[in-house]
């Protein structure tokens, strides 16, 4: 358990991290996007501490992002290869299982060797960037842990920290990088909720970084060659965040505090159509007359 605000790398602390280490049941990222965006009910039944029956869902198909993530990040320690042609044979299935059982990434060697490819790929193009020395400096899957004057006991993992406390994190996608594409992507992603989080982490703890932290996002495509490009959130993004945290702190200690943790109630809501949806239909009207 953690006892004390801080930043852990030990691996214990990483791998007990989504069970919540904290000495109460503490508020994360997901959780608190989860309870502003949807009911405090939903995060609620999210919450591990919370809701013990919470299952952590795991897909069986091959997760080439997870792979390179652990590749890059924890050079490859967490990776289990399975000597097997294929997941249907149970022995293979019961060895993917256990991997898993034991925090690892099960993966065919063929999935393996493409991982790798996107990893060094990755390791070719951060140069390019100036960021060349970033997975060597930086600290992998970092734990902090604060108790915010909100919200009360809060807990993060950081991807890559570099030593002057500037965050990396690093996202694996499918579609096609570009500024444009991930204007749309990262709005509806709400990558602005995890750089608002993670900087109220940072300045909790350091307090002589308010309004310094440095966050940064490096997407990379999973399909060859394997593309690289590192992102920074917009001044109107950020602001946006950060009001969207501070009400998800506000929601969550209003929960603990009353021990309510309701659903959707009131009036019957009246949907509104986007407008682009209402002018297609208005050209549909003209085009029928």
């Amino acid at each position: 358990m953690i006892t004390a605000p801080g930043l852990y790398t030990d691996a214990k602390t990483r791998a007990t991290y989504h069970a919540d280490p904290c000495p109460e049941p503490s508020l994360s990222r997901s959780i608190a996007k989860l309870i502003a965006e949807r009911t405090p009910r939903h995060a609620f039944v999210a919450h591990p501490r919370l809701n013990p029956q919470v299952e952590d869902e795991k897909e069986d198909k091959f997760d080439l992002g997870t792979a390179a993530h652990s590749l890059l990040l924890k050079e490859g320690s967490q990776i289990e290869i399975i000597d097997a042609p294929d997941w249907r044979t149970n022995a293979a299935k019961l060895a993917r299982d256990v991997a898993r059982g034991q925090g690892k990434v099960p993966l065919l060697e063929k999935q393996y060797e493409r991982a790798n490819r996107m990893a060094e790929a990755v390791r070719a193009q951060l140069p390019l960037f100036g960021l060349g020395s970033i997975l060597d400096e930086g600290a992998s899957e970092v734990v902090g842990a604060w108790i915010d004057p909100v919200a009360g006991w809060c807990r993060m993992m950081i991807d890559l920290l570099m030593p002057d406390l500037t965050i990396w994190d690093i996202k694996t996608t499918d579609i096609a990088i570009s500024e444009e594409n991930l204007s749309r992507h990262m709005s509806g992603m709400g990558n602005e909720w995890q750089h608002a989080f993670y900087e109220r982490g940072i300045t909790a703890l350091y307090p002589e970084l308010t309004g310094r932290v440095k966050f940064g996002f490096i997407f990379i495509e999973t399909k060859e060659p394997f593309a690289v490009l590192p992102v920074r959130l917009s001044n109107a993004a950020i602001a946006k965040g950060r009001s969207n945290v501070e009400r998800a702190c506000r929601l969550w200690a209003h929960a603990k505090e009353t021990g309510e943790w309701p659903m959707f109630g009131g009036q019957v809501r009246t949907i509104e159509y986007p407008p682009w949806q209402i002018a297609e239909w208005a050209g549909d009207v003209e085009n029928d007359v």
